[in-house]
């Protein structure tokens, strides 16, 4: 008996206690059904002139995003955190000291136009060309449903320039020409911040591997791809941060990928017996 319960301690470890998280949301506990919720206008300062059409893009951005075309990689909770995102950089970068300045020696963040930035974010993957099934371009798309919302010609015609501008691979094509573009369209810092910031850590790998099932090239290769893909292009990511907050979630977030590439590599280890 007392060989088997040294035996029992050696190599049967006991569970680690799985305690709830510490903050208010809890993922694990959420429904299975997909978020409805639209955005509190209070929580992020809209102003009242802005209300109606702010609220008739909301509406008509999840109904758009959750046709069936899209996956749960991208979809209406993809907006949910990029706009959650834009938030929090918006405002953290407001009250950062000291502020980053732009070409016109006047602080960038004053610049930005906080209804552009949720409209944007917002808006900024209606259209998507790998989703798209119509004949329709993105900007088409963006255009139609903007005009269909009652935004302001002002605003429509701001976006309509800024989100073709957000995407990942032109700027890596490119960034030199992004920068400049930057400061032109100071909130295009922000959307891609946030944008970016969504397919980091453990959210980024999860959507990462939901992509992988929905796209037919990636169903026909290992699923090892979403874990390589953290070197190709996320860690080009964190390099392409702009907002000093902004990189400094990015950061953790690559480092909170790095762990689980360290445990996966474990776990997929096939050499002993291949």
């Amino acid at each position: 008996m007392a060989l088997v319960s040294l035996l029992k301690k050696l190599f049967y470890k006991k569970a680690p206690k799985v305690t709830p998280t510490a903050t208010a949301w809890d993922a694990s506990l959420a429904p299975p059904a997909r978020s409805q919720a639209l955005f509190d206008m209070d929580k992020l300062g809209i102003p009242r002139e802005h209300r109606k059409m702010f609220r008739a893009v909301n509406i008509a951005v999840r109904d758009y995003m959750y046709r069936d075309c899209f996956d749960p990689s991208h979809d209406y909770e993809h907006i949910q955190r990029v706009v959650t995102l834009a938030h929090r950089l918006y405002t953290a970068e407001l009250a950062r000291t000291p502020r980053a300045k732009g070409r016109d020696g006047r602080e960038w963040i004053t610049l930005v136009d906080p209804v552009k930035v949720y409209v944007g974010a917002m808006l900024h993957d209606v259209g998507e060309p790998k989703y798209l099934r119509d004949t329709e371009t993105s900007e088409q798309f963006i255009a139609k449903m903007m005009k269909q919302c009652d935004v302001p010609t002002p605003i429509a015609r701001y976006i309509e320039h800024l989100i073709p501008r957000v995407s990942f691979s032109r700027e890596d094509a490119n960034p030199e020409l992004v920068a400049r573009e930057c400061e032109d369209y100071p909130e295009l810092r922000i959307i891609q911040d946030a944008d970016r910031l969504d397919a980091l850590g453990a959210i980024g790998q999860g959507r990462c591997f939901v992509f992988g099932g929905f796209i037919e090239q990636r169903r026909k290769q290992t699923i090892h791809v979403a874990v390589q893909l953290q070197r190709s292009r996320f860690q080009r990511s964190v390099e392409l941060m702009k907002t000093v907050v902004g990189r400094e979630e990015a950061e953790k977030r690559m480092a909170e990928m790095v762990r689980f590439r360290r445990e996966w590599n474990e776990e997929t280890d096939v050499s002993l017996v291949c």
